[in-house]
This record gives C-alpha cells, sequence and structure tokens, in this order.
C-alpha cells in the first residue's frame, strides 16, 4: 500500500480531509467558489467550472499531448514550431503507477477527485485536434 509518509496510506489520506488544498482543486478553481460551495452544489460547480474555461482562455491543452498544444501555441502567436515530444521528465520516482493502486486506494482517489475527474472528461469531450480553441 502507498503511503505518503510513514503515518499515513494514501487512501487514508483520501478519506481524512486532513487538507483542502488537493479535493477537486481545479473545479474549485476554475469555478471560482470555495470548496464549501463546491462540496454543496457539485454539478452547478462542474458546469461553471467548464464554462468559465470556455470563455476565460483562448486556448486549453492537456498534459497527455503537449504536442499539439505547443503546435497550435505557436500558430496562435505566429511563432516558429518546434519539434517538441510527449516525453515525461522530472516525473517523481517514488509514486505508484496507477496499476500498482490497489482497488480501494483507487476509488479513494477518485472519490477525492470525482469533480475534477468530469471535468477532464467534459473538456477532452470537446477537443478537436488534441486542444480546445476559442472560436472567435
Amino acid at each position: 500500500m502507498p503511503f505518503i509518509n510513514n503515518n499515513i496510506s494514501l487512501k487514508e489520506y483520501c478519506g481524512l480531509n486532513l487538507s483542502n488544498d488537493l479535493e477537486n482543486q481545479y473545479t474549485v478553481h476554475f469555478s471560482r467558489l470555495p470548496l464549501s460551495e463546491v462540496r454543496k452544489d457539485g454539478n452547478a460547480a462542474l458546469e461553471l467550472a467548464l464554462t468559465n474555461i470556455i470563455k476565460n482562455y483562448d486556448l486549453v491543452g492537456f498534459q497527455s499531448n503537449l504536442v499539439d498544444f505547443f503546435t497550435s501555441f505557436s500558430e496562435m502567436m505566429q511563432l516558429p514550431t518546434r519539434n517538441i515530444s510527449n516525453n515525461r521528465v522530472n516525473t517523481t520516482s517514488k509514486r505508484p503507477k496507477v496499476d500498482e493502486l490497489d482497488e480501494a486506494t483507487l476509488n479513494g482517489i477518485k472519490n477525492y477527485n470525482r469533480l475534477d475527474i468530469a471535468l477532464y472528461e467534459k473538456l477532452t469531450a470537446i477537443k478537436q485536434d488534441g486542444v480546445i480553441k476559442k472560436s472567435n
């Protein structure tokens, strides 16, 4: 079982509410609502976060496909494109891989971040060519 320190497992961390800093942090950030409001009405916060992203950002990229993001950004800024790869760098060596997590831990993480997961799914469903571009 993965531990975040010697005293608490990752599974326990997600269930103990020791910190509000990571719980659905993207939904909280992009909805501009306090966590207490996000907890009261997660669906409304999710829709607000999605609306704010689409309304306020000209380009949205995804870490899983940085090549398309940088290509689109270069085109938008009229910069020359460069060869960029999706190779991972500066990754945490001690972090367990998803397939190494037991089901209870994985479910705890998913529950702790369920709105962020839904936001990601909604955003990836509307992307085109690997990114979301604001239509003018």
